[in-house]
């Protein structure tokens, strides 16, 4: 049984790479409902 990202998870996700947001997509889906999953900062950061 998977769990579904909150709003706020979501919105810290903007920007970061496709592959990273994959990531958390699939762990959040591999997740039980019971455990608690949310996304705290990613610390984005940009190339010079």
């Amino acid at each position: 049984m998977s769990i579904t990202l909150g709003a706020r998870s979501i919105a810290r996700l903007a920007g970061v790479h496709p592959d990273l947001v994959c990531v958390v997509n699939r762990a959040a889906q591999m997740a039980v409902a019971e455990e608690d999953f949310s996304v705290l900062g990613l610390g984005l950061t940009t190339t010079t």
